[in-house]
């Protein structure tokens, strides 16, 4: 990460705070250590860098190059965390890779990779000097948990709302209202519900049921010299019912085996 000396506290917009003290309290950091990484990198640079998060620290040459003066070496740092091209691409430490560079996702990947260089350290001081350019860097940052930083109202020239889903910036402004679930006609639902309840019940007949009474009524009606088995769907049900049948008895239903009681006798014999 590049390195920024110290500046005079600059106020920091107040939804940019609120962000920062979530990633904080995520992954159970000091109050205000996110903010002072961010002071450490862009100092009070904040509409330069909170309005364009994709932009880099330093300036290309000509040769395309860009150089950190402070170092002399090539440094591809960018955005208010200033994190390397390299690093957004491979951050190791099982952190997901940056997905994009708006502010939010910056915000998710810089706390992402800051816990996993103090998990891989075992302090926070060490944890901030393999996050930045080594024990001077993480003395500086410390160094600034104990000073206020000023917050102002958030302005959409400032820092716009922005949302953690690649490549995309969400002006809230923009946003249509939420419509509303339609609501029911009463004076169309209450007769309806009245003419439901006047529906008189289905008939039973002392318990049974009439369809089970006409299927048995029909079934005693078949014998074995019609051409095939009578069924309810049949068309010309009324003519096949009224050939005689022989009478037909509990024992027939329990020991003839040509009787089916709910097909009727079997007509293949």
């Amino acid at each position: 990460m590049a390195s920024k000396g110290k500046s005079a506290p600059a106020a920091m917009p107040a939804d940019v705070r609120a962000l920062l003290d979530a990633a904080d309290k995520r992954h159970g950091f000091p109050a205000g250590l996110m903010a002072a990484v961010m002071q450490q990198e862009i100092g009070g640079n904040y509409d330069k860098y909170l309005t364009d998060p994709t932009q880099y620290h330093y300036a290309a040459g000509p040769d395309g190059r860009r150089i950190a003066p402070h170092t002399g070496q090539v440094s591809t740092a960018f955005g208010p965390f200033g994190i390397l091209e390299s690093t957004a691409a491979k951050p190791g430490y099982g952190v997901r890779p940056l997905a994009s560079k708006d502010l939010a996702e910056q915000i998710r990947f810089a706390s992402d990779y800051l816990a996993g260089r103090i998990k891989q350290a075992g302090s926070i001081e060490a944890g901030l000097a393999g996050y930045g350019e080594g024990r001077k860097y993480a003395s500086s940052v410390m160094g600034r948990l104990g000073q206020p930083i000023p917050v102002r109202a958030p302005t959409q020239e400032a820092a716009p709302v922005v949302v953690a889903q690649p490549g995309r910036t969400v002006d809230t402004s923009a946003v249509p209202p939420p419509v509303l679930p339609m609501q029911p006609d009463e004076s169309r639902v209450v007769p309806m519900l009245a003419e439901i309840g006047n529906r008189a019940a289905p008939p039973v007949l002392d318990g049974r049921d009439p369809w089970q009474e006409f299927l048995l009524a029909s079934q005693a009606a078949q014998s074995p010299a019609q051409s095939k088995r009578v069924l309810p769907s049949d068309l010309d049900f009324a003519s096949k019912a009224a050939v005689p049948a022989p009478v037909l008895t509990v024992a027939d239903m329990q020991t003839n085996p040509n009787f089916n009681l709910f097909q009727g006798w079997d007509t293949r014999i």
